[in-house]
């Protein structure tokens, strides 16, 4: 089941998954540099998995979607940030906005994903 994230950290790890293709098997492409295991390649540049299951990923994704329905401009802000993993700069020059008020923009999209997340148990102590 899920574990006790702050929203940052569900924010970052939805993001690895989304990078990931949402399927982490896509990324095991064959390289040169390959070592035979139990008659299994493992490959020695093989990124790790993402720590997020499907399930998780899937109940994340939805609420990101009606996000998207909702607010469009604050999910994109997420994805830029958590997916792309643009920095603030650029993302401010990207959307043609102050960093200030992008900062601004980011908080609040994830102060929504704070309030859906909080139902997956948030510990108090985590600081979003």
């Amino acid at each position: 089941m899920i574990k006790k994230r702050c929203v940052t950290e569900w924010l970052e790890l939805w993001g690895e998954w989304e990078r990931c293709g949402s399927n982490y098997l896509k990324h095991l492409q064959p390289h040169s540099n390959m070592l035979a295991v139990d008659m299994v390649a493992v490959y020695e540049d093989t990124p790790p998995p993402p720590e997020l299951n499907d399930d998780d990923a899937r109940i994340i994704c939805e609420q990101m979607a009606a996000l998207k329905r909702k607010t469009p401009r604050h999910f994109r802000l997420l994805k830029q940030y958590y997916v792309l993993r643009l920095s603030t700069t650029r993302m401010a020059a990207f959307n043609k906005t102050t960093r200030d008020d992008l900062r601004l923009s980011l908080a609040k999209a994830e102060g929504y994903c704070e309030d859906f997340l909080s139902e997956f148990l948030i510990p108090e102590g985590c600081d979003a």
